[in-house]
């Protein structure tokens, strides 16, 4: 009885101590255990400290990151995490948990603040930078001044960091009327919220988001982040879908940051009506000024139809077209008389109003730019087309360059010169009356030529597109034929 009564006191002592060492451990819990009987935290990447007010949370997980691809494309990057988040002023923590293991992330000394450059189309405020450093330090931290939603992105490829405010936002689209050319300012209602009142929008078009000016961030040529984001199933996404407004009206566009979902939401909320567009969706020219006798006239033989052009501009209607000196032309909206239109007088600066007159070649017989505008209701004729090259291949993304211009040769316009890069073949036609709509821009009439003939974009989207190397060049558009060549010249 006695070696049992020894026995049972062991016991008990034995239970205490376990006891004890048990309760020591739950006081210095692994992060990664999730406490309790909660789930364990997954392997990622967490942003934690004071200005975050957030221990590993789903809200400060960093999620897989998209970059820009080739040809704009929007593609997840291997090795890229980012989110948006609200951070106060104070430290902000990078955590890696991995295996149950948790490192943080310190400032390099290259870490720098990195200035916008205003010749560019990436975000016009300056953002942070640097080299990741690992460390075991658990005070390592980045210093936060300023309060406010922030952009956190962190790629192992080039193992670098970026961070930068959202000042601004803005919505740009062709459901806006200033198109994929100009973007609606988002005022700042809170820290978190933007909005913007009485946005006319119109279907078919969308709208997508961008901040500070900008469409991204880039660090190198193979490194280049999205500034810009639309949302897909309401969810919001980097770079590439676009929301539509479900019918034409005026609109408050509203997007916020959620402390609950740790990211940007939006809404389009219709608060009137606007006047409907009439306009047709195409346009033919029609007339003796195209064949220099009457069968310009018969719509059974003559099939000239204008461009349309892209982003928006529903109003606007161009060509480059052959007109015989002394010949007269009309225009209407499908091969047949009805609802058809003319000029109203003659031509005066090259311009005349929508009416019911024939319109006479202003000039000899040749090329001719002519350009209707349905909404100032105006007609635009000038006997100098104007088509140039731009991008990379021509070694600038300026408009109207002189190095970039074609020359009327004959029944041709013809460019000849050096390409400077191998690159993308981007070529487009100009007139002030397209230059001057502020939803214009030069790839809103823009053309490639593809398999021996000229292909226009239209109001489509962007077209396929043709490569060139470097080395001097032959490019002839024929637009009485609609043929075109690329020549390499020995």
């Amino acid at each position: 009885m006695e070696l049992k009564k020894q026995f049972s006191i062991l016991s008990m002592l034995f239970a205490m101590v376990i006891g004890l060492t048990m309760t020591a451990c739950d006081e210095t819990e692994d992060p990664t255990d999730g406490g309790g009987d909660g789930p364990l935290i997954e392997d990622g990447v967490y942003l934690t400290g004071d200005a975050t007010g957030l221990e590993f949370s789903r809200t400060g997980f960093l999620n897989p990151g998209r970059a820009e691809g080739e040809g704009f494309s929007n593609a997840l990057r291997e090795g890229m995490t980012e989110r948006f988040i609200y951070l106060s002023a104070g430290k902000l923590q990078i955590a890696n948990v991995e295996g149950g293991q948790v490192f943080y992330y310190a400032k390099a000394d290259d870490h720098q603040e990195v200035e916008p450059d205003p010749t560019t189309d990436h975000i016009q405020t300056s953002y942070f930078t640097g080299t990741l450093q690992q460390t075991e330090d658990e005070t390592a931290g980045f210093d936060i001044v300023e309060e406010g939603v922030y952009h956190v992105i962190l790629d192992a490829t080039t193992n670098q960091y970026i961070y930068t405010k959202v000042e601004s936002l803005g919505a740009i689209g062709d459901a806006t009327e200033l198109g994929w050319s100009g973007e609606v300012d988002l005022a700042m209602v809170d820290a978190k919220t933007f909005r913007a009142e009485n946005v006319v929008l119109r279907t078919p078009g969308g709208v997508k988001f961008r901040y500070n000016d900008g469409w991204k961030i880039q660090r190198s040529e193979d490194f280049v982040v999205f500034s810009n984001f639309g949302f897909r199933d309401g969810a919001l996404e980097m770079g590439d879908p676009t929301v539509k407004p479900d019918v034409d009206g005026e609109y408050t566009v509203e997007v916020a940051y959620s402390d609950e979902t740790g990211t940007f939401g939006y809404s389009l909320t219709k608060t009137g009506d606007v006047e409907a567009l009439d306009y047709p969706e195409s346009l033919y020219v029609i007339g003796s000024a195209l064949t220099g006798d009457d069968d310009g006239w018969n719509w059974d033989l003559m099939d000239s139809p204008l461009k349309a052009v892209a982003n928006n501009n529903a109003h606007l209607f161009w060509t480059i077209v052959w007109l015989e000196e002394g010949g007269e032309f009309k225009f209407a909206p499908q091969r047949e008389w009805n609802g058809d239109f003319g000029g109203s007088g003659d031509l005066a600066d090259g311009k005349t109003a929508k009416g019911s007159d024939n319109i006479t070649t202003p000039g000899a017989s040749g090329y001719y730019m002519v350009v209707v505008d349905l909404e100032n209701e105006e007609i635009h004729v000038s006997d100098s087309p104007e088509v140039y090259l731009i991008g990379d291949a021509i070694g600038s993304w300026d408009k109207a360059t002189e190095a970039g211009k074609f020359m009327v040769e004959g029944e041709e316009m013809v460019f000849t010169g050096d390409l400077t890069e191998t690159a993308e073949l981007r070529m487009y036609a100009s007139h002030p009356a397209l230059t001057a709509t502020a939803a214009w821009d030069w790839w809103t009439s823009e053309f490639i030529v593809l398999d021996g003939m000229i292909e226009y974009r239209g109001a489509g989207g962007d077209q396929d597109r043709v490569a060139v190397s470097t080395g001097n060049y032959t490019i002839s558009l024929n637009f009485k034929s609609g043929a075109g060549s690329v020549t390499m010249n020995n």
